[in-house]
């Protein structure tokens, strides 16, 4: 069997309104399985009655995450046509989905070895999670891939988003996640202090990848049912 995990900060620049983001992640914390939700401590209220044996809700708050404490280093220079979403700690909030499952392992809440991360707002894309699928066990990193990990495409991987890998799912055994964690943690301060910038989450697992083949098993989907139905 497998934990399911997922987090949820809203930011004013979200391309869907608080209400519609609570209602989206309101199915994903209502399916059958373990989980460990990571909820933005103003929004708790909203969830909290959803709390049980197979639903456990870990209260945060953005300026606790990792990355926020170098906000004052960095300069954002990419190439977006969204600029009120691709904020700074928007990005915060992006790279640290292998932090909050990293997290979630560390809680030892429940005593499967299998964790599956998916995006809160995953049902924006999809229309429905067969728990027979998610519940799949993998012992590498099990990941979302979009674009051809197999060309270099000529998008700048410092300005541009690049979506080699989708970013909305991923899992596998406990023991390479607490790795990919780490090395998506040693990256990421790696960029802000070579280049002082912060970029997708996604661009980041691509420069991990290309180190650490071994340690991931890409699966073919794009921003639809698909990122569930091929994992």
């Amino acid at each position: 069997m497998t934990i399911l995990v997922s987090a949820f900060i809203y930011l004013p620049g979200a391309n869907k309104s608080i209400e519609e983001y609570i209602k989206l992640g309101t199915k994903l914390i209502s399916l059958n399985i373990n989980k460990i939700i990571f909820i933005d401590d103003t929004l708790y209220n909203y969830f909290k009655y959803i709390h049980s044996t197979k639903t456990r809700l870990i209260r945060i708050k953005l300026e606790n995450l990792y990355l926020y404490k170098y906000k004052n280093q960095i300069k954002l220079d990419i190439n977006t046509t969204n600029p009120n979403k691709d904020t700074f700690e928007y990005f915060c909030i992006q790279c640290n989905k292998t932090e909050w499952l990293k997290e979630a392992i560390r809680l030892k809440l429940f005593k499967e070895n299998n964790y599956i991360w998916i995006d809160f707002g995953i049902y924006h894309v999809i229309s429905k999670i067969n728990l027979e699928i998610i519940n799949k066990e993998y012992t590498n990193i099990r990941i979302a891939n979009i674009w051809n990990l197999n060309i270099q495409y000529s998008s700048n991987i410092y300005k541009d988003i690049c979506w080699y890998f989708a970013g909305g799912v991923f899992g596998g055994h406990k023991n390479n996640l607490i790795k990919f964690a780490n090395l998506m943690r040693e990256k990421c301060i790696e960029i802000i202090e070579n280049k002082k910038i912060l970029i997708w989450e996604v661009n980041i697992w691509y420069l991990i990848w290309q180190n650490n083949k071994d340690l991931f098993s890409p699966y073919n989907c794009d921003h639809n049912q698909s990122i569930i139905d091929n994992y």
